[in-house]
Formats: C-alpha cells, sequence, structure tokens
C-alpha cells in the first residue's frame, strides 16, 4: 500500500478545488486528489474499510476535507459541494510549491507539513463570525509517535511518546517500563467508572511486528500485577499470523499506530470522553476489524456540535421576519426538517440544546412558561461560551503520576 499519510492530503486537496475554480462534489474532487499521489495503485483505490461500506482512500480524503472545516479552509456550510475559501487559497499559497504531477518518489521533494493558517488582516466583529480554527495537536507528537515506533533501538522513546498521547486523551499515564513490568499504565480517573489499562509498546525497524514478539503470557501476569482491566500492544503494524487469534483469546487488542493517530486527530476536533474511548479496549484482536464505535460517537457528537449556534441563528433570523413568539423544541424541529430536509437533531436534543442555553453558565436564553427568548446575539454567545473554556487549567501531571506510581 502506498496510502499518504493524513495530513498530506490537506494542501492537495486545497489545490484541486483551487484550481477548479468553483466548488466540488465529493465525486468530482476525490479522484483528482489522486493525480498528486502517483504511488496509489488501482489496488490501493479499491480497498475498502472494515466496515465494508466506504474505500479507504475516499474516506481519507472526506476526514482531511473535514479537518479544513475546521480549520476554516473549507466552507462546510453547502450540504454536498466543497468549496475553498480564502483561508485555504492563503494556505496553498505559503505551501511550499509542488508541480500536480510529481517526479518519482525518489526525485520528488520531501513533503513538508502543512502550515498553519497565516493571520489574516480581519475586523474584530469578522473574528467574531468567522469559525475559530481548531488548535492543532502538537506535530511533533505525531513526529515522534512515528518516528520511534520504527527506531528499533530506542523502545523508552516510544514508550514516552505513548504515555504523552494518553494524556493528551485525557488519562492519567505513567511510564513504567522495565522487563518485570508493563511499560505504561493508563488509567481513566472516573470515579466509579474508573478503569485501568496496561500498554505494551511494540517498536519495530521494518515497521511489522512479527507474531514471535509478542509474549501474551508476559501480559497476563503484567495485567494481575497492574490490576488492570485491559490490555493493548501498539505498534507500527502487525504481521496478519497466528497472534491475532492468540489477542482475541487472550483480551488483547492490538493497536496499530495509524488508526491510533486517526483517534488522536479524532479527539483534536471534537474532544471525547474517557467512556467513549473505552471502545479501543473493548473488542480484543486486531482494532479496526470491527465497525468504528470511536468515529461513530466522533461524527454524532461533531454533528451535535453544530445544534448550539443553529438555534441561536434560528430565533435571530425569526426576530428579523418580525416574530417575537417563543422558541421551543417542537418548533425549532419543524423549522430544522424544512431547512435541512431531513431530521437531522431530534426533540430531545433540542430541548437539552436550549436549556443548556438559558443555564446560568452561559444565560444566552431567558425561558418561561411558554417557550425560549434570546438574550444575547450570536457574538456574545460565542464568547460567552470560550470564556467558560477558558476558566479550565490543565492540572499538574507530574503531581498525578506520581500518585498513581505508587499506587
Amino acid at each position: 500500500m502506498a496510502f499518504p499519510k493524513d495530513f498530506e492530503i490537506e494542501i492537495p486537496l486545497l489545490k484541486v478545488l483551487k484550481e477548479a475554480g468553483r466548488p466540488l462534489t465529493p465525486q468530482e474532487a476525490i479522484p483528482r486528489v489522486c493525480v498528486y499521489f502517483p504511488a496509489l495503485t488501482t489496488e490501493d483505490l479499491t480497498i475498502f474499510r472494515p466496515s465494508g461500506k466506504e474505500r479507504k482512500w475516499d474516506n481519507m480524503v472526506r476526514w482531511a476535507r473535514q479537518r479544513l472545516v475546521d480549520r476554516g479552509a473549507i466552507d462546510g456550510s453547502i450540504r454536498g459541494m466543497w468549496g475553498i475559501t480564502d483561508i485555504g487559497r492563503a494556505l496553498v499559497e505559503v505551501a511550499e510549491p509542488s508541480p500536480p504531477l510529481p517526479p518519482s518518489p525518489r526525485q520528488a521533494r520531501p513533503r513538508s507539513h502543512p502550515p498553519a493558517a497565516p493571520a489574516l488582516p480581519t475586523t474584530p466583529e469578522q473574528q467574531l463570525e468567522r469559525p475559530r480554527a481548531v488548535i492543532p495537536l502538537d506535530r511533533n507528537l505525531y513526529h515522534r509517535l512515528r518516528t520511534t515506533s520504527q527506531s528499533g533501538t530506542d523502545a523508552v522513546a516510544f514508550e514516552e511518546a505513548l504515555a504523552e498521547a494518553f494524556r493528551f486523551l485525557g488519562f492519567d499515564a505513567v511510564q513504567i517500563g522495565g522487563r518485570s513490568d508493563t511499560d505504561v499504565k493508563i488509567t481513566a480517573p472516573l470515579g466509579k467508572d474508573a478503569y485501568v489499562a496496561i500498554i505494551d509498546a511494540k517498536s519495530s525497524r521494518t515497521g511489522r511486528v512479527p507474531d514471535t514478539s509478542l509474549n501474551f503470557a508476559s501480559l497476563r501476569d503484567h495485567k494481575e500485577k497492574n490490576r488492570a482491566d485491559h490490555v493493548m500492544v501498539i505498534a507500527p503494524s502487525f504481521t496478519r499470523g497466528n497472534a491475532i487469534k492468540h489477542a482475541e483469546r487472550e483480551d488483547v487488542t492490538l493497536m496499530e499506530l495509524e488508526p491510533f493517530i486517526g483517534i488522536l486527530e479524532m479527539h483534536q476536533r471534537t474532544p471525547l470522553s474517557l467512556l467513549v474511548l473505552r471502545e479501543m479496549f473493548l473488542r480484543p484482536g486486531l482494532y479496526g476489524t470491527e465497525p468504528d464505535r470511536i468515529r461513530e460517537a466522533t461524527e454524532h457528537t461533531e454533528r451535535l456540535s453544530t445544534l448550539l449556534p443553529s438555534v441561536i441563528q434560528k430565533m435571530e433570523y425569526w426576530y428579523q421576519l418580525g416574530l417575537q413568539a417563543p422558541a421551543t423544541a417542537d418548533s425549532l424541529f419543524i423549522a430544522f426538517v424544512e431547512e435541512f430536509r431531513e431530521a437531522r437533531y431530534t426533540k430531545d436534543q433540542i430541548e437539552a440544546a436550549l436549556q443548556h442555553l438559558a443555564s446560568p453558565f452561559v444565560g444566552a436564553l431567558r425561558q418561561n412558561e411558554t417557550g425560549y427568548y434570546l438574550t444575547m446575539s450570536s457574538p456574545t454567545v460565542q464568547r460567552r461560551l470560550l470564556s467558560l473554556g477558558q476558566k479550565f487549567t490543565i492540572p499538574d501531571f507530574s503531581i498525578r503520576e506520581t500518585l498513581i506510581a505508587g499506587s
């Protein structure tokens, strides 16, 4: 397989949309992106995801598009159409130039990570109206995960990178190492719902870990010693031998690096709860051979994340039309069905959004016995929600690691 890294697809996709000069459908855009990756074979382009519902390449391009929508580089307001924005054009202009049809891989210039969106001159009002760019997870971590996983000599560095990655996901993670214990121990600090997992890091210079490198007896001992609920082995990739059957029998999850990085990227876009992330451990064997519950949860959360601004904007629109009746879950449900031509949100979800916006923490709506009324404009609601997020501080992991290591 010659699939590019996820981030390598972003700039070529923007170039395709810029060169088209008009919004493209996914069916038009996805084949054009292939031109930038001549190493992709016909067989690569026909490989399906484990679910069997979508080709892997199509899925990779669609997720690249979603990341660019989050950054404001692609217009996500028109369903079924992909159009580049001014931010996207600026990204193309500052990207390292490369021809549409690169030479052979040996002659091609090394691809660099996509640059961050440049600072564009805008007024404060425009900044409020345009979606805020998502702050990406440090690309240095992705680089360290990929390089240390294939070092073959410095196992400690791979363990350190994995511990940092699990902390980013919200776990308490401690690197232990040594011949008589696990490499990384992670804890989901959820009170009565807390769970513990041990992580065995396997690096390989070849990029594939053979069956003989997996010692399931040791994993059982480490699980018992650490009183863990789950066991995971993370490697660049695994040979498709008896290891998968052994892992299923021993209740061990085999996680290849690229799917794991995909989970990190999903968590970066839409932070996931530790209860959702437990799905990583619940189906033993090779992760990804069953329907991806974490991706499904991400898509569901991303869809819900648009509900809050949709409620405010719909009420503002009604006010502009001179309609001053209170908003209710019923009236908004009907309005959204008419707008989206589908029941995108349930009435219960809309009612939950209304109650959240009317809570003392947000105060964007006022509720009486007949329904809800606006108390703020859209920019003010945005500032209010952003200010709430800024009140959270990151805990001192060094203290928490000490406590866990001593337990």
